[in-house]
């Protein structure tokens, strides 16, 4: 269920804002919950708004009422501010994988808590991989339960590219 055209989502870990803003250009009505690092999360912010302009923009911690917001950027230790509102949709794209098992576990205890009965989330991460500090984070033990019911499970297709100050798009990752 998409409320009428006016699902909110909530993005965990967008990058440069890329799914927020294809988000919103997909449902204009929508609402759009960016959580990320607070230096990412400014930047994300700073394309967001050049994207669009003429949106309510607000940042969590700023207090008050969210949900009539377009946009609320919301710094990752201050996710707890965010427990007024309901999500439709939540999103990941390759950002648990660069995360600790706790912080994967704190992320899917509050989408249970906060995500409409009917929800959908998407989760795009590596299946693997090993952190600097040699921590692994793994897809298969990711706090999943029983009752999640997996609608795609697939290598994601446009991961086979990424892009470097250098060269540009780089062939696949191994």
């Amino acid at each position: 269920k998409m409320r009428n055209g006016s699902p909110r989502a909530l993005i965990i870990g967008d990058g440069i804002g890329v799914l927020s803003v294809l988000f919103k250009s997909l449902f204009p009505n929508g609402k759009v919950v960016l959580v990320d690092l607070g230096k990412t999360l400014m930047f994300q912010a700073h394309h967001v708004h050049r994207a669009f302009p003429d949106a309510d923009h607000r940042l969590a911690t700023d207090g008050g009422d969210l949900s009539g917001a377009d946009f609320v950027y919301c710094p990752t230790e201050d996710l707890e501010s965010l427990r007024s509102l309901r999500f439709d949709v939540a999103a990941n794209n390759n950002s648990m994988q660069e995360m600790t098992q706790f912080s994967i576990q704190r992320y899917f205890d509050f989408m249970r808590d906060q995500l409409e009965p009917d929800n959908l989330f998407i989760c795009c991460n590596r299946e693997k991989k090993e952190m600097v500090g040699g921590e692994v984070a793994e897809f298969a033990k990711y706090p999943w339960q029983n009752d999640d019911r997996i609608l795609i499970d697939e290598r994601c297709k446009f991961q086979k590219f990424y892009f470097t100050v250098k060269s540009g798009v780089l062939p696949p990752l191994q």
